[in-house]
Parts: C-alpha cells; structure tokens; sequence
C-alpha cells in the first residue's frame, strides 16, 4: 500500500443502495473537492455504480494483501477448531454425530471469513489514510437474516467502522448515513412452501422404490450426465432415482407421469426430510449447551480489537442453530426411517453438506454401500498456507463419510497424499468435470462468430467466492476476480490476434452490462453468460484462470491452461514459469505467471511457441490424465458391492 497518506474522509461502501444514499448526501461536496474523499468498495457492481455518476472508488482488495490473507487464514484455524470443539451432540437417536460438526464448521466458517475480511479492509484502509472521518451507510442496529450464510440483509460494517474509530489509537469522527430498515414478510414466499409441503404429500404415492435402486439424494453439477451413462451401462437390472430435485421440475414431472405425455426422464422419490420431529430431553440439553459455548466462543473473538458479538450471536440464534443443528436433526431421522424402509443398494452423491453428509453417515452406519463423486477438483498443496484452506475446503467434497471417493484425475491422488481421507478411492476418470468434448457443427459456427480473422480465442474461466462464500488465500474475491479480466484485456489488446472469451456467471448481482461498464473499452473481448461452458471450452486455444474445475477439464481435453496468480499468492497447478529472463522456457500443458507485469511476456511467449507451433512434443497432456486400462466402470463397482 506503500506510505500513509492522510486525507478528510474515508467512506466504505457495499451495497448500490448504500452508494446511492451517499451521493444523495455528499455528491455536491464529492464533485467541488474530489481530493478529500477516498471511497473504498466491496463489490464491483458499487464500482460501476459510482463510476455512472463519475465518482472513483478504490477496490477493497488493495487493502487486503498477500500477507493480509495468510494472516487470516491463522486467525480463522483458531476459530475454526474451537467450534469443533465446541459441538458434542450425541443424543441423537440415528446415531449421527459427526454430520453436526461439519455442518456447522462449514457455516461457522463461511460467517467468519466474510466477517475477518472486511474487518481487515477496514482497519487497514483507516490506518493507511489516517481519516479526520470514516462515512459509511448503515442501520441503526446490526442486522442479522436468519440464514446459514452472509446474506445481503447481513448488515455490520457501521459496527466494524465504529470500533476502530474508538480505538484509542485513532481520533476520528464516524458518519453514519442512515439507511431505512426493509424487513418483509414475503408471504407469496410462504405460500410457495406451504403449497409444496401439500404437493410434497400427495406426489410421494407416485414413487415407489424398486427391489434394486441406486439413490442420488440431490441433483446439480453433472451428476444428470453420470446418471444416463448408468442407466445405459447397468440396463433394466437396476433403476436410478433422484431423491431430491427442483420443486417446479418435480412438478413438472408429476404432471407429464399423471396426464401420460412421455417417459420421465430420471424417477423421483419423494422424502420429507425436513419434517419437524420431537426432540428427545437430552438433545434439548445438548443443544442448550452448544449455544452456551458458542455464545462463549462469539464473545471471545477479538481481532484487531473488533468483536463480532452483535451480529454473529444474532445470526446463531436466528439461523445456524435452527438451519443447521436442528435441521440436522429431522433430517438424521427422517433419512434414517427412508433407508431401514426401502433398503436401496447404493447411494451416490457429488457432495456431502448438509443433508447429504447426514445420507454419508447414515449410509456409513447402515453398511449401504456408497461414493461421492467431488463436484470440485483438488490439487496438491503447495505452501502451508494453501493445505490449511484445503483441508477445510474438502470436507463434505472428498472428505466425507461416504464408503468410497471417486478419483476423476491424477491431480487428486496427490492431493490425498498429502490429506488423507477415509472413504476407499476408486479410480474412476472424469465423471462431473473433464468429459471429451464433441465438436458438434453448433460448435464449429460458435468459433467463427468469435474468431471471424482467424484470431486465437482464450477463454477466460476463474470461480470468484462471492460474499456469502468467501474465501481466503485460494480464491479470488469479486473485485479481483474483475481486475485480472481487465489485464487480461488490457494485454490481449496491445497483443493483438487474440480474442478474450469471458466465461462469467453473473454474480452478486453483477450483472454483465455492469461488468462491461468496468471493463476496458475493447473489441478485443466478448463477454459469454450463457450457453454451455463445454461449447466455449471447445472452441479454446488457453484457458486462463486463477482457481477453477475450468483448469482440469481444459486438460483433459488437449487445451493448455495459464494460471494467472496475478497477486502472487497461490498456484493451483505447479507447470511451467513464464517471465522475462527466464532460461530454457519449453512448451507445457500448465504455465504460470505470477505478477500482471509478466501477462503480455508470457501471452505473446504461448502464442508464438505453443499455439503457433506445428512441432508441439507428444504427450504434454499425459500426467494430468488416467489411462483407459487404469479406471473403474463405475457400473461395475455398484455391481460389485450390491453383491455383498
């Protein structure tokens, strides 16, 4: 951030409503003496929302480094471990246990990191501007939804600001704007969950499980595509079926079975797994317990002197205690009485979080035979700092309780070398994430729309964590997820014959017309919201990311990837290093470039030496791939144990 530079007024700001009400308040003063204010903003949609009233606003990633995020990364291990410690249910009548724990580490988490990320902006922004006042938009209390998430009615940064503005290191004045409290009943909301618990009722005589039935408890991130394979593979001997699925498809479903209008395409039974049960008097006192020694545990957390107490107690009360231990509870139980009743002979899943880790442990107990299918690839871990996110990051993805995991790449072998996890691997090859791509005539017209001079097409492919997600160390956060499109194109510009593909998916409400807004001017990119990614993915010659499945399934298909670690902070895959200087620099699968400086170096190196050649060594693609002989037909694996 380099040296102090004090100023009149530091405004935070992360939220376009709160934007508005401070230009509403200050926009005449802004505009007369610009230089008194420095704006910082937690979200590029309040960026462009600033910059249409041309007002420059500051990225809150400028004010959480490298250093920031290892260092916080510590501080939420300490956290993280002492809620585990902290939960101990154990009358449950199912015999569930650990599924307590790991739901409840996973919001904890989630909370905490949103949390610990916008105290360090704060305090850190404060501290490098030394403000005569800190503004910022707020209520007039800490607002906390009732949700197992940061949701956008999670309002605390006036709190946040009003503690380092006490410190007695700092004399500063806090203005706070006052925003206008907008809770609703949404009961066009509760009509909807109401009119489902009926449907729910009724649909479930439509569904009868047969003598042998693999289950799916939740549908999403491929797991449809395996699901036709396995029909295809294990024949009329076995039937598949979806344990949970969109209301409106369920719907949807019911009413093409009842009126005959087609052959449905999956089977769907239907289970009220958060259905209300009576608790037992001991898990009554358990429970009791739990939120005493979080309530002990939220009072305690003290970093930089800033607490979190007011909102994160609230959010216990209202939300992690009935969203996460008691509906853990209904679900262990009424999952528990689906299994003893219809007895299926494998349950397969490509998640364990929430209900799903619950049907994990239930299937564990229950010796049904069982394997997760990680919707996410996992890398080896490269620094202390990466394993400790890792680890964290893969409970209820590839560490579950489910009997086996599926091994899609060799990437993930030596990721569970070095952290282990107790279900029995299977070498299965790519199954959710890195299928062979088919070059259909739709694809072939896809590419010439974008590359109508014969450019090379790179496409843009990184997964961001968005508020209720964040992450540190591994992800990028929103603002920065933005920035590195915009070097990309800023370097693709002055390159030329190279035409950027932004694979985006809205976020947070960023919309795309938003993000074109902060983008740079250029015709040297196209932004693609919809349509299949593996359509995008097809038509590539490198894929730039920072973190994503993106990465794995481009190697699997042949298409070299650069990873763009433009804060020089984490490498997802360790392959070749490109910067000015560098000696015997040969073609790769994986390159890597790790300061925005070396982007257009390491572009122009790709496109003369790797996409240009036409005496590319064979087999650079090999060690990110498993051979054919070497993988397990998933078909023969349900075979196999339904035989036990």
């Amino acid at each position: 951030m380099g040296d102090k530079k004090p100023i009149d007024k530091l405004v935070f700001l992360e939220f376009t409503e709160e934007a508005e009400t401070f230009i509403r308040k200050y926009g005449g003063e802004i505009r007369s003496k610009p230089d008194s204010f420095r704006i910082v903003s937690f979200h590029p949609k309040v960026k462009s929302y600033l910059r249409k009233a041309s007002i420059f606003s500051e990225d809150s990633f400028n004010f959480c480094d490298t250093a920031s995020h290892k260092k916080l990364l510590v501080e939420l291990e300490g956290y993280t471990e002492r809620v585990r410690k902290c939960c101990d249910i154990k009358e449950d009548l199912s015999g569930v246990r650990e599924s307590y724990v790991r739901n409840l580490v996973l919001s904890m988490r989630s909370l905490l990191s949103v949390w610990l990320y916008r105290a360090e902006v704060i305090a850190n922004a404060v501290e490098y501007y030394c403000p005569k006042a800190v503004i910022s938009a707020g209520y007039e209390v800490v607002k906390a939804a009732p949700t197992v998430n940061t949701h956008p009615s999670d309002r605390y940064l006036a709190d946040i600001i009003s503690q380092v503005c006490a410190d007695k290191k700092y004399v500063i004045r806090q203005e706070i704007i006052r925003l206008a409290l907008r809770d609703r009943l949404n009961i066009k909301g509760l009509a909807i969950v109401s009119f489902w618990n009926m449907a729910c009722r009724f649909l479930r005589y439509f569904a009868k499980i047969g003598r042998n039935t693999v289950i799916v408890p939740a549908e999403g991130h491929n797991i449809d595509v395996v699901v036709d394979d396995l029909k295809k593979e294990l024949g009329g001997d076995y039937e598949i079926a979806f344990l949970e699925s969109p209301r409106i498809a369920i719907l949807k479903d019911a009413l093409r079975y009842v009126m005959k209008k087609g052959k449905r395409p999956h089977k769907y039974l239907f289970c009220n797994m958060d259905r209300k049960v009576r608790f037992t008097a001991g898990f009554l006192k358990e429970r009791q317990r739990l939120r005493d020694n979080m309530y002990d545990l939220i009072d305690s957390i003290d970093y930089r002197g800033i607490s979190t107490a007011k909102w994160l107690k609230s959010k216990y009360r209202l939300g992690l205690e009935p969203e996460v231990i008691d509906k853990t509870y209904y679900q262990a139980a009424n999952l528990s009485r689906f299994l003893d009743k219809n007895k299926p002979k494998f349950v397969l899943s490509q998640y364990a979080r929430g209900m799903t880790a619950v049907m994990g442990e239930l299937c564990r107990s229950k010796r049904i035979p069982s394997l997760v299918i990680p919707h996410g690839s996992f890398t080896p871990a490269k620094d202390e700092y990466s394993k400790k996110d890792w680890k964290e990051n893969a409970l209820g993805v590839i560490d579950t309780y489910y009997e086996y995991v599926a091994l899609q790449t060799p990437l993930v072998e030596k990721f569970l070398s070095d952290i282990p996890v107790e279900s029995k691997p299977v070498i299965t090859g790519p199954l959710v994430f890195g299928r062979a791509n088919k070059i259909s005539e739709d694809v072939k017209e896809l590419k010439r729309r974008y590359a109508r001079r014969g450019e090379k097409i790179i496409l843009h492919a990184s997964t961001p964590k968005p508020r209720d997600g964040q992450r540190f160390f591994n992800y990028e956060t929103t603002d920065e997820y933005v920035e590195s499109m915009a070097s990309l194109v800023r370097a693709a510009e002055r390159i030329g014959n190279l035409h950027v593909i932004v694979r985006y998916r809205p976020i947070d409400g960023l919309d795309t017309e938003d993000l074109r807004d902060i983008l740079p001017a250029s015709k040297s990119y196209s932004i693609a919201a919809h349509g299949r990614f593996f359509d995008y993915l097809a038509i590539s010659d490198l894929v730039v990311s920072y973190s994503s499945t993106a990465m794995e399934e481009a190697l699997q298909n042949d298409i070299p990837v650069l990873l763009y670690n433009r804060y020089n902070r984490n490498q997802r895959i360790m392959g070749r290093e490109l910067c000015p200087g560098s000696a015997d620099i040969r073609p790769s699968a994986v390159y890597n470039v790790n300061s925005e400086d070396h982007l257009e170096f390491a572009l122009v190196w790709i496109l003369r030496n790797h996409l240009s050649s036409a005496n590319l060594q064979g087999g650079l693609f090999d060690e990110y791939k498993y051979k054919k002989n070497d993988t397990v037909r998933l078909s023969d694996l349900i075979r196999k144990t339904a035989r036990r």
